[in-house]
């Protein structure tokens, strides 16, 4: 089961290389570059996991999602740990799937 991940990165090569990290953790990604059009596809999906950038144009990607994230990744991207956190999230996304089909 693919998990559904939503990227908020204004620069198209750390995109591409996301996007492909993600892949291999088991994510479909959406790209959003627009701070604008984060809500859009807010509201139009429902996603496993958003992974903003900390610094889009005047404010940062925490801010565009009023979240608090705890530890952030900070850029370069230790790709190493950001596969293995994405691992991580994605198989939990799926045993709470599993428990919601469950009835439990």
């Amino acid at each position: 089961m693919r998990n559904d991940l939503l990227v908020i990165e204004d620069a198209a090569v750390h995109l591409s290389i996301l996007r492909k990290i993600a892949a291999q953790a088991g994510f479909n990604t959406t790209g959003v570059s627009p701070v604008d059009a984060v809500s859009i596809v807010l509201q139009k999906r429902n996603l496993d996991c958003v992974m903003p950038d900390l610094s889009l144009d005047s404010r940062p990607g925490t801010e565009v999602l009023e979240l608090n994230i705890d530890p952030p990744f900070s850029k370069p991207i230790d790709l190493m740990r950001l596969r293995q956190t994405l691992k991580q999230i994605a198989q939990e996304t799926d045993c709470r799937r599993l428990v919601r089909a469950a009835g439990w």
